[in-house]
């Protein structure tokens, strides 16, 4: 069971702010960008449409380039792919842990993209506005699909989800045309609005009895338009998917009782759990209000959840004026 020591919670959404900073140059007349030996950040300007290929000189210790496509030098995740380039398939290399923020966004032209099995996590709007995405096959590696990662991939109607993915984030999947969707049993938390309920949406399988949802779940009826009437939520009885269907307004159909499964997010007594995004981890109440600047005692450890959420890992921070340090799990090991 986890029990929360809570310094301060603050009212904050599960959306992250996503900085980039500018590098110097610009895209050449061939449509390339080169990343200098000494940059350390990438550049906005990776997702003009002008863009063909993306360069690295010699020397950079955080990049590579490989067919003209970014990556971190030690090719574990895939920072951008050029928005301009006309081909319409692209194979993500082997050993490819995560797709990065916005790594594919606006690629129009791509129709399809095949993903390894070493892939982990989708990250914060990977494929966001690639209007002309049909098909996409998850390995079973994939452990996190981030916030608005699909958003308006206005043609990718069927989704197959993994059996070992255990987050999907706010808006994930908003304005696909999806009609039906299965969520594993493996999936621990669903953000807000990450379905088009009630728009094209026919039905839901919620495998999870203890899944968690976002607090907001936008109708096509509450935008102006007609929802859609035929719309089902299939999940156990007395799980979260019945109570989802019954705040929603949505027909429930169960599937019986619910199996002997283990919760993979159990709750404390004040009803919060944990939630993995985009590879970082947060703590949210029973309201799914996320926990902030804020120490979390679970299990016998204790945790530091950071002014934006998330729990820090690996590393040292600056607590009430004193140096504490973390491990990889992000228990705090001393001052």
């Amino acid at each position: 069971m986890k029990k929360a020591v809570v310094c301060l919670l603050l009212v904050v959404s599960l959306s992250l702010t996503l900085c980039i900073p500018a590098l110097a140059g610009s895209v050449g007349p061939d449509g390339s960008y080169t990343v200098s030996a000494t940059a350390t950040t990438i550049t906005d300007m990776l997702h003009l449409s002008s863009l063909k290929n993306i360069y690295v000189e010699d020397g950079n210790s955080e990049f590579v380039s490989v067919d003209g496509v970014l990556f971190s030098a030690d090719m574990s995740i895939l920072y951008a792919y050029p928005t301009g380039r006309e081909d319409t398939s692209y194979s993500v290399p082997d050993g490819v842990k995560k797709i990065g923020t916005a790594a594919f966004k606006q690629c129009k032209k791509l129709k399809s993209v095949e993903l390894p099995e070493s892939l982990e996590i989708i990250g914060k709007q990977a494929f966001f506005g690639c209007e002309n995405l049909e098909s996409i096959t998850y390995p079973d590696s994939l452990r996190s699909i981030g916030e608005s990662a699909f958003q308006l991939c206005s043609i990718l109607a069927h989704i197959e989800l993994p059996e070992k993915l255990t987050a999907i984030g706010d808006a994930a999947y908003k304005y696909c045309p999806i009609e039906d969707v299965t969520i594993p049993v493996s999936v621990v938390f669903v953000g807000e609005e990450s379905f088009n309920y009630g728009l094209w949406m026919n039905s839901i399988t919620i495998l999870n009895p203890h899944c968690h949802f976002g607090a907001r779940f936008e109708r096509f009826d509450e935008m102006g338009g007609t929802g859609n009437s035929t719309e089902i939520i299939y999940g156990y009885a007395g799980s979260t998917a019945e109570a989802l269907a019954t705040e929603f307004g949505a027909t429930f159909e169960s599937l019986g009782e619910a199996p002997e499964i283990p919760d993979p997010a159990p709750l404390d007594p004040t009803g919060g759990h944990w939630a993995l995004m985009n590879g970082d981890w947060y703590y949210l109440d029973a309201n799914g209000t996320m926990l902030t600047h804020s120490w979390l005692e679970d299990g016998g450890k204790t945790y530091w959840l950071k002014e934006d959420g998330i729990m820090i890992a690996d590393g040292a921070a600056i607590i009430d004026g004193e140096y504490c340090w973390f491990d990889a799990s992000g228990a705090w090991i001393g001052n």
